[in-house]
């Protein structure tokens, strides 16, 4: 896509990762397109915010029709239970569903998206919102309707045929950003160390101590962190996201609470990519 379209940003990131690729898709000529999974809608029954196993999933309560709000679950790094307002939004198959106005929003930035688009697009995802310009289908039902397998396998062969003149490109690069990713590291343990030492003192007022200064700075070092943005922004945002919920006159132990949680995710999360990263260059040199 870099060859073609030059550096990434060349076609727009759009408000989620949903936006972005269907922006990509759209780029790259695919005609027709097929969402799957854009429900924008929280289910009455399913009683959760997104699909279990998510990095954001959080219980909610039953949802009464009408309703104007809702009660989201707690979670280690948002501890108190959410109040949200919900807006009611037309169902894909019939009636009013309720969304958030975030995600009201997003269903929104995607119509108008779809409305300046050209291709066929279609929405196999089964219930949630309806989002204007899509033809509503099941997946079973359009697949069989595909009729270019055989040039998609000619793609498949083209890409190989390249594959050995970008190994010598992709090696050194993981391993640049998995050098970078452990110096991340690095920094949230030298954070937790400081929490460490804060969280020995009677002192009311943390913030005011030397201490606190290096473990912010350390926070916003590590947050914005190239590297971390491009392998771990996106898994980072639950932890991301208790700082955005922040208290008028939040004690500073409740804020520290949240250095914590975030310097351990990141802790966690370079390890685990570093097995990934390790995992795929195995694989890719079985290819």
């Amino acid at each position: 896509m870099e060859t073609i379209g030059g550096p990434y940003g060349t076609f727009e990131q759009g408000l989620s990762v949903a936006h972005t690729q269907f922006t990509a898709a759209v780029w790259m000529g695919c005609d027709p397109i097929v969402l799957i999974g854009h429900d924008f809608a929280y289910s009455p029954d399913r009683r959760t915010t997104h699909a279990e196993g998510t990095a954001l999933n959080r219980n909610v309560e039953t949802i009464l029709e009408g309703a104007s709000s809702v009660v989201i679950a707690p979670r280690p790094e948002t501890p108190e239970p959410i109040q949200q307002e919900i807006v009611w939004v037309k169902g894909v198959e019939g009636g009013m569903v309720p969304t958030s106005k975030t995600m009201a929003v997003f269903l929104n930035k995607f119509s108008n998206d779809i409305r300046k688009c050209k291709a066929q697009i279609y929405d196999a995802t089964e219930g949630g919102a309806w989002i204007k310009g899509t033809q509503h289908k099941r997946l079973e039902e359009i697949l069989p309707t595909f009729t270019y397998v055989e040039e998609m396998l000619d793609n498949v062969e083209i890409f190989k045929s390249r594959k050995s003149s970008k190994m010598d490109r992709i090696f050194p690069a993981l391993e640049t950003l998995l050098s970078a990713l452990k110096q991340c590291a690095v920094d949230a343990d030298n954070g937790l160390r400081i929490i460490n030492l804060l969280e020995e003192r009677n002192e009311i007022s943390l913030r005011e101590c030397p201490e606190w200064k290096d473990m912010d700075t350390l926070f916003w070092n590590i947050h914005r962190n190239e590297s971390l943005q491009i392998a771990l922004e996106q898994a980072l945002f639950p932890s991301l996201y208790q700082f955005i919920q922040q208290e008028k006159n939040e004690p500073d132990v409740n804020r520290m609470g949240k250095y914590k949680r975030y310097f351990q995710s990141v802790i966690t999360l370079v390890d685990e990519f570093g097995s990934l990263i390790q995992s795929l260059r195995t694989n890719i040199r079985t290819l």
